[in-house]
């Protein structure tokens, strides 16, 4: 895959260009903005507004990057259980390719090395962890899930895992979602309540899912809401284990 084929300005959406072959950048066709690749990863590094959380979360993700992954409790089971409901959803319908928005240590790209895999994150930390892993057919991008620097209807699947709730602009998230993913594609979030933590106000709260379906519905999305907990069994849902896993698909 080629990304220069999905990749856009962030800035004005328009398509870029590799101005120089012996130059590590991209150029913007429309507005003309330079983006350097830095060690194969292209950075787009401007936030999409001037809050400072961005700059707090993007530091705090890097750092986390950093430690061991099991200081997250990633060597648990409650990970596990929602990369094989990732995977089963994206075989069932055939997705070719996917976006992960806030791709984190990389667990699902692991689990499926035949497909395309598009990996963004505001954290180059991540990406630099997970690319260390050569994972077959991954392809890294550094920006923010709030101005996603992809061409509108790129991808076949958009899926993020454990992101949705930390994310600073929640419905910036969806509406960028929604536009990059083509019609009838499908649309994955899982949300964990281990960290749905109160110092971020949640636009889409995890204990009522109608919310985030009637706004997804808004933008073409057809969805429904799951209650998952570490067994795979509907139970208690504020328990660490527990989170909420939304499917669905781009409607025309």
């Amino acid at each position: 895959m080629n990304l220069l084929e999905i990749l856009a300005c962030p800035k004005c959406l328009a398509a870029l260009y590799t101005a120089n072959t012996y130059l590590p950048f991209f150029q913007c066709s429309k507005c003309n903005r330079q983006y350097f690749i830095v060690e194969g990863i292209p950075i787009f590094p401007d936030p999409p507004s001037d809050r400072r959380e961005y700059d707090f979360e993007v530091k705090r993700y890097n750092r986390i990057a950093l430690t061991a992954p099991k200081e997250w409790g990633l060597n648990e089971t409650y990970p596990e259980t929602r990369v094989s409901l990732f995977k089963e959803a994206v075989k069932e319908n055939k997705a070719h390719m996917y976006l992960n928005v806030g791709a984190g240590f990389g667990q699902l790209e692991e689990s499926m090395p035949e497909v395309d895999k598009v990996c963004l994150d505001h954290a180059v930390e991540f990406l630099r962890l997970i690319q260390k892993k050569n994972v077959q057919n991954s392809y890294f991008v550094n920006g923010f899930a709030e101005r996603m620097p992809f061409r509108s209807e790129a991808f076949p699947c958009v899926l993020s895992d454990s992101v949705f709730q930390t994310v600073v602009d929640q419905k910036e998230f969806l509406f960028e979602s929604a536009r990059v993913l083509k019609t009838g594609g499908l649309f994955l979030l899982a949300i964990a309540y281990k960290w749905n933590y109160p110092r971020k106000p949640q636009a889409f709260p995890a204990d009522n899912p109608e919310l985030l379906i009637r706004f997804l519905h808004e933008l073409g999305i057809e969805a429904e809401a799951i209650f998952y907990d570490l067994r795979f069994k509907v139970k208690r849902i504020y328990e660490d284990g527990d989170y909420l896993l939304v499917k669905g698909v781009k409607k025309e």
